[in-house]
Formats: structure tokens, C-alpha cells, sequence
């Protein structure tokens, strides 16, 4: 196994694999009508139950194997580190990046719907300050949205609520680990292939049960699974979502005590494909024949009430979709485990020697992240009314994405922080007098500057390459 800067090679390969797969997973939203029926940018007519149990099947696992990789690494990060300066890291990398997004960008969401919907908006200037009315009005736990309009605007973190909850997750760790504080661990000797396997099993086992019962009970408490809360204003999470979050952080942070992924064997990648196909199969056949017809029926009218005052009764649930619901939280943990063992096993054979690409790739994930979330908003809606086949429009949002988000990154966020701050604020500001119009077309024509720029180096690598090799 590769060891680089204390860092290890396949994980970080998986890392910026789950990080592209958030890219996809926001880009296919547009065709997932009406389970995404809230997506600034929607085209109902292309949108088929495929995108739907995709986007179901793609939310098992992604958050969850993010924030277990993120636990694994906060450890070997406090052996370089002290705690201070893991603290500033953290801050700097997490919080910082949180608020310059939440700030810049937080309140385009309503504007691209408000486009979508054909809503007329005041001035750019009083939707902005509307958004930042409705972050002052928290309470302890704030239901994001609620007792709202879908053409109203509210707070919202979006896709950075991710960073939020890491930042608390790791300081908290790092507060306990300095109450406890122990002796640096002796290495021990590490629990054999067949522990772990088993291991494995009854966690998963365990948190499927558990997991179970809460989404019971939320369900008796008409508590929706999907809907996101913030905590005391600053830290945002989706309700269902959390037990599991917490759970995969906590099976990190054991998993780096044990040495399971440094020195143990953690099975074949095979075994644990094989498993994880066959609870993947039932999940999707359950998703797509059971849960999607009754559910969408839920959306629909929920769409309804969210734009118009005359609000329509909810319709009742049928037998079969209450045993899909219960199957899907059975299946949910136990696959989203087994996925993960399944992915670290064939990251660690296949994809743990570095290179320059994958270096590059994962010095900048975090900023992919961070950045590529507004870059598939606008070209969503730039292409919304082309008449093209979704997985062309897919594809190029794709092709143009994620290399000007790598590109920007490489040359103006990651060397220059201080410097793309001050460029996104000023931007941002002057916006807020000339109008959304301006910072939209200000924002997609960066995009395209990035995206030439990424294609030019591109061209320019190859030829050089091909150069060397004549």
C-alpha cells in the first residue's frame, strides 16, 4: 500500500470518486421529476423513474462514505499536526469556504427557480436581504422551508451543510480526544480477515435495526426523512440522514483504531461486490415498483401545495407502499456498508499507486466541491429549453464542469485563497446594485473562461506528451 505524506493512496482515489459522484448526483437532479420537484432547474418531460431510483440508489451511500473517509483522516492529520493547528485547518478548509459560498452564492437558488417558475422578483438587493432575514429567524432546530412557498425565499446551506457538520463532528472528536487523552497507541495486533468480515456484518446488522425503528417513528410522527434541519442556525444536516452520518463517522474513527484499512484484510473486493449487488438489486426493484408510483403521487401534490394557497389533501398510503418504506430502511444501512467495504477493497487492489492526475485531483476536491454546485445550476438552466437527449446535455455538463472547476481552483482558490475571496466577494456586491441578470452572465461567462483555459492546457499536456514519445 502506498504511503505519501501521510496520506494513503486508494483512499484518497475514493474520495475524489465519491467527490465526482456528487457532481453527477446534482447534475442528473434536472431529470428526476417530481422526486427533486424543489430543483431550481427541472425539464418534467425528460424526467423518468430511472433518474429517480438512480438518485435514491446514488444517496445510499455518498454523504455516508464522505464523512467515514473524513473520520478515518483526522488522526493521521493530528500526527503532523498539533491540535491548534489542525483546529485552523479545519476552519480555514471548511468554514471559511461555508460562508464565502453562503454569502456569494447561497441566494442564486431562489433566483434560477424564481427564472424556472416565471415568478417576478424584486431587486436583487431585497432577495439578498430577505435571505439573510430568514437565517436570523432560527430557533434551536429550524426546519429548513417549512411553512413556506416554493417561489419564497429562505436559508438554505445547500450542498456546503456537508461542511458544516464536519467541522462540528471533528471538533468534537478533538475536544474528547484532549479529555481523554491517552499515550499514543501501541500497535497491536490486528483483527484477522474472518473478524473483520464478521464484524461487518452484525455492525450492519445492528444499524439497520436501529436505523429502522427511527425512520418508524419518525413516520408516526409525520416527520419527513428527507427534510433538512439547522441547528441553532449554523449547523445544517437532513433529518434521516443523520443517524446514519453518525454511525459512519463513528465506524471511521474504529476503523482507524483497529488499522483495518492500513494493515488489515478487509476481504475480497469480489465478496463484498457480490454482496452489495444483491442488496443494491432488491433496493432498486423495491425503489422502482413499490416506492416511486405511491411516492411521486406525495410529491405531486406537495408541489402543488408549495406554489398555491389552495392546499390538497395528501393522498393515503397504500399497504404495499408502507412495506416499501420499511424494506428501504431495512436495506439502506446494510447496503450502504457493504457498498463501502466493496469500495475500499477495490480501491486498495486497483487504485493505489499514485500519479499526477490523481495527486492533482485530490489537492483539489474539496474546492470541486465547493464550487462546482452553481457552475451545473446555470447551465441547467442555460440548456434547459435545447432539444437534445438528457445524457448529451448530462455529458457536457459534465465535460465542462469539473474541468473549470479544477482549473480554477488550480490557478486562483488553492494558491491564492485570500485573492479568489476578494474577487467572489467584490463580484457579489457589485451584483447585489446592477442586478441577478449581471452576476449571472458575470458568473457564466468565468465558467467558460475557466473551461477554455482547462481545455487549452489540456490540448497543450497532450501535445507535449506526444511529443516526448516520437
Amino acid at each position: 500500500m502506498e504511503l505519501h505524506q501521510n496520506r494513503y493512496t486508494y483512499l484518497d482515489n475514493l474520495r475524489n470518486f465519491l467527490v465526482y459522484n456528487v457532481v453527477f448526483f446534482h447534475i442528473i437532479s434536472i431529470y428526476a421529476y417530481p422526486f427533486m420537484f424543489w430543483w431550481p432547474v427541472i425539464e418534467k418531460n425528460r424526467s423518468s423513474k430511472g433518474y429517480e431510483s438512480l438518485i435514491l440508489t446514488m444517496d445510499i451511500y455518498l454523504m455516508p462514505h464522505l464523512i467515514f473517509l473524513s473520520a478515518f483522516f483526522i488522526f493521521l492529520s493530528l500526527r503532523s499536526k498539533s491540535i491548534i493547528e489542525y483546529i485552523k485547518n479545519r476552519f480555514m478548509r471548511l468554514v471559511i469556504p461555508l460562508i464565502v459560498y453562503i454569502f456569494c452564492a447561497g441566494d442564486i437558488w431562489h433566483q434560477i427557480l424564481s427564472k424556472r417558475l416565471e415568478v417576478s422578483n424584486p431587486t436583487y438587493f431585497t432577495t439578498f436581504f430577505d435571505y439573510w432575514r430568514d437565517f436570523m429567524n432560527f430557533s434551536l432546530i429550524t426546519f429548513i422551508g417549512k411553512d413556506k412557498m416554493l417561489n419564497q425565499v429562505w436559508f438554505n446551506f445547500h450542498h456546503t451543510w456537508f461542511l458544516s457538520l464536519l467541522f462540528v463532528m471533528s471538533l468534537s472528536v478533538v475536544f474528547l480526544s484532549m479529555l481523554f487523552s491517552q499515550k499514543e497507541k501501541v500497535q497491536i495486533e490486528v483483527d484477522n480477515r474472518k473478524k473483520i468480515i464478521t464484524k461487518v456484518f452484525i455492525l450492519s446488522v445492528i444499524l439497520s435495526f436501529f436505523y429502522t425503528v427511527i425512520a418508524i417513528l419518525y413516520a408516526a410522527n409525520n416527520i419527513n426523512l428527507f427534510a433538512f434541519i439547522r441547528v441553532l442556525g449554523l449547523v445544517q444536516v437532513r433529518v434521516g440522514q443523520f443517524w446514519m452520518l453518525l454511525f459512519l463517522f463513528l465506524f471511521g474513527l474504529y476503523a482507524y483504531r483497529k488499522d483495518w484499512l492500513i494493515r488489515g484484510d478487509i476481504g475480497s473486493w469480489k465478496m463484498w461486490g457480490m454482496i452489495s449487488l444483491f442488496f443494491l438489486f432488491i433496493f432498486v426493484l423495491v425503489v422502482h415498483k413499490s416506492f416511486l408510483p405511491m411516492v411521486e403521487e406525495f410529491l405531486k401534490v406537495m408541489e402543488h401545495n408549495f406554489l398555491f394557497s389552495n392546499k390538497i389533501p395528501l393522498p393515503k398510503s397504500t399497504n404495499s407502499f408502507k412495506s416499501a418504506y420499511l424494506i428501504m430502511n431495512i436495506l439502506t444501512p446494510m447496503t450502504c456498508i457493504f457498498l463501502l467495504m466493496f469500495f475500499l477493497s477495490f480501491s486498495k487492489n486497483f487504485f493505489d499507486k499514485p500519479n499526477k492526475i490523481t495527486a492533482f485531483c485530490s489537492t483539489h476536491s474539496i474546492n470541486v466541491y465547493i464550487l462546482h454546485f452553481i457552475p451545473v445550476v446555470i447551465l441547467q438552466y442555460s440548456f434547459m429549453n435545447i432539444s437534445a437527449a438528457p445524457i448529451i446535455k448530462i455529458i457536457l455538463i459534465i465535460i465542462i464542469v469539473i474541468p473549470s472547476c479544477l482549473w480554477l481552483s488550480h490557478h486562483l482558490v488553492y494558491p491564492y485563497p485570500r485573492a479568489a475571496i476578494s474577487f467572489f466577494v467584490i463580484l457579489k456586491l457589485v451584483s447585489l446594485f446592477l442586478g441577478f441578470d449581471f452576476y449571472y452572465n458575470a458568473l457564466l461567462a468565468l465558467l467558460f473562461i475557466c473551461f477554455s483555459g482547462a481545455l487549452y492546457e489540456s490540448v497543450k499536456l497532450l501535445m507535449s506528451f506526444k511529443s516526448a514519445h516520437i
